[in-house]
């Protein structure tokens, strides 16, 4: 991916011993003391190039790790509010348009709520998308139905070109199959929130031949990174995000009260029990075939019958009776406003 030239300010920090992090903590504090505006993010410049580049059309997956307090959602936050202001520049228009928490931030929610804000935002192009807290999309509730459903939605939306972003105490916290698709995790390394600033670490991942991955330091402009500096977001935006965790808060809360549960239980059966579900299933398959039988031969026997349909007899005689296909004197008949 092609980064502009403009100035991100990366910074050398000499020998990468244990004393790197304190001394990093040290030059962004002075950055920010000295009151120069924060620099042009190459982070978000690539996530934006990435996803808005008509030949290469690629999504982008990223996950953010850290203890917990540690500030990960601010992270993550942080990260797309650069990366839709970097979109607004290249596409115009206003970052808003692109990320906005009270629309774009899933925070305590379920598998179910993740399907449905990933449904909806498939109508959007270059939207970033925050999943946070990773309770929708974690490693233990993997094989629920709503989970299984979540994770193709998530899978096949390439697409829409989006840029989408998890959170998790640990990378191996997150679905499997959602953890392969992950281009660059972090880790929050130390929390500086008194100062309005966390450091992390970014790594992007490769895939070998023999499916082992290999984790890689970032490279841009011809510096290889080890350190980042993730600042406080913008005020508005932090009040959009608080707005949208206070409703994932009070939706749990009356799930709980209303259900005793945290999930939702979604009935994927409309109520209805395994067989008529699959008599259902025979009469969409195989009611043309019945009716072309009783036009041909009315008065074949039900044996004949079910041996054509290939069938036992009990569950034709299931099948004619939904249908309301009824053997009056001999002869197959339709019967019509049955009750």
């Amino acid at each position: 991916m092609r980064i502009d030239k403009a100035e991100y300010n990366f910074l050398p920090l000499g020998p990468a011993n244990g004393s790197a992090v304190k001394r990093f903590a040290i030059e962004v504090q002075n950055y920010i003391e000295s009151g120069k505006p924060i620099p042009p993010s190459a982070l978000g410049r690539y996530i934006a190039e990435r996803i808005t580049d008509e030949k290469d059309r690629q999504d982008f997956i990223g996950a953010v790790a850290g203890d917990r307090g540690s500030g990960k959602s601010y992270t993550c936050l942080w990260i797309l509010w650069r990366a839709s202001v970097e979109i607004s520049k290249l596409l115009g228009g206003d970052p808003l348009d692109y990320f906005d928490p009270r629309e774009n931030v899933l925070s305590l929610d379920d598998a179910q709520s993740v399907s449905e804000l990933l449904a909806r935002k498939s109508k959007n192009k270059f939207q970033c998308l925050l999943i946070d807290d990773n309770t929708a999309l974690g490693a233990h509730d993997w094989n629920t139905k709503t989970s299984k459903n979540a994770v193709k939605i998530f899978t096949t939306m390439r697409t829409m070109r989006n840029c989408i972003f998890l959170n998790a105490p640990q990378i191996k916290g997150i679905d499997n199959s959602i953890r392969d698709y992950v281009q660059i995790s972090f880790w929050v390394t130390k929390s500086c929130h008194a100062a309005g600033f966390n450091i992390i670490r970014g790594n992007s991942k490769q895939m070998s031949a023999s499916g082992k991955s290999y984790l890689h330091r970032l490279n841009f402009n011809n510096n290889v990174l080890d350190l980042w500096a993730s600042f406080k977001p913008p005020e508005h935006i932090l009040e959009y995000y608080d707005q949208a965790r206070e409703e994932s808060a009070k939706r749990l809360a009356e799930l709980i009260s209303e259900t005793g549960e945290s999930v939702r239980k979604r009935d994927y059966t409309n109520g209805k029990s395994l067989v008529e579900r699959r008599t259902e299933k025979l009469i969409e398959e195989k009611g043309r075939d019945i009716q072309e039988i009783i036009d041909k031969n009315p008065r074949i026997s039900q044996r004949e019958f079910a041996s054509e349909l290939c069938i036992h007899p009990d569950i034709l005689g299931r099948i004619l009776g939904k249908m309301n296909i009824r053997r009056i004197e001999g002869k197959y008949e339709v019967i019509e406003n049955v009750r």
